[in-house]
């Protein structure tokens, strides 16, 4: 038996993609089809006779150009995965950023938490607040749209974290993340992320699929033996990332994820 999974997804889709091909054979009985498109255009589609369609000009284009031709039959699927669109740790920097909440080994050095910048919130409240902000990136509304017009399982994989380079680049980009780590709350950041990833994702009627722990460095960033080489999401399947980039995996991540997609597959797809 074949089982068939569609995965739609942003420039992270690259990586699976890049996975994917060179890795012939590691995946037996499963079938692949990726379908990408940049911005928001694959929430510009709808669900008609079973097929999702590009409902905008922009959508139809990049239907055209990465993988969804006219459009792809749902039917011919048996689960659907969205890859990337920004569900990924970003999003718990900026709640770090706003909150401290009780057993982050930050807040048990403060000297005055009446004084602090950071808002003193409960844990709940924490998570509640980054449920919220990830329900509204990308990835958890097109599970949304999605799940409103088809029943296929359907998983959410979480994006990407930085690659552990930006730590040592001046100017790149991880001024929190950084002080997260001397902070000492980096494996509570992680650990937070991951518990209001699977939470959002449950409330879209989806399932989350976190970061493959073998590529993970210092609980919140990616190795970068795992974002170097990495490759746009482009008609042409070798386009490279620009120099110096730190956000985008690489293929050898992308056949991890894939590992971690089809172990979920199997015990959720009834045989046919």
């Amino acid at each position: 038996m074949t089982l068939r999974l569609l995965v739609l997804g942003n420039s992270h889709l690259a990586a699976l993609s890049d996975g994917w091909r060179a890795h012939p054979g590691r995946w037996p009985g499963l079938s692949v089809r990726l379908v990408g498109a940049h911005d928001d255009l694959l929430l510009q589609t709808r669900i008609e006779g079973g097929h999702l369609i590009p409902a905008t000009a922009a959508a139809a284009e990049a239907f055209r150009r990465l993988g969804g031709g006219e459009g792809v039959d749902l039917a011919e699927h048996d689960a659907i995965a969205i890859a990337g669109c920004l569900v990924g740790l970003t999003s718990a920097e900026a709640i770090w950023a706003a909150m401290r909440w009780p057993g982050l080994p930050s807040l048990e050095r403060e000297a005055d938490l009446a004084t602090m910048a950071p808002v003193l919130v409960s844990l709940p409240a924490a998570r509640a607040a980054l449920v919220a902000r990830l329900s509204q990136r990308l990835g958890i509304r097109l599970a949304r749209h999605l799940r409103a017009g088809t029943d296929l399982p359907l998983w959410i994989t979480s994006q990407p974290r930085t690659s552990a380079a930006a730590l040592s680049r001046p100017g790149g980009g991880a001024r929190i993340l950084t002080a997260v780590q001397r902070a000492g709350d980096a494996p509570a950041l992680s650990a937070l992320f991951d518990e209001a990833a699977h939470l959002a994702a449950a409330a879209a009627g989806a399932g989350f699929v976190p970061q493959p722990a073998a590529t993970i460095a210092r609980h919140i960033l990616t190795a970068p033996r795992f974002m170097l080489g990495a490759n746009r999401l482009a008609q042409r399947p070798d386009l490279p990332q620009p120099p110096g980039d730190v956000m985008h995996a690489n293929g050898a991540w992308g056949a991890l994820m894939l590992d971690a997609l089809a172990d979920r597959l199997r015990p959720a797809v009834p045989a046919h």
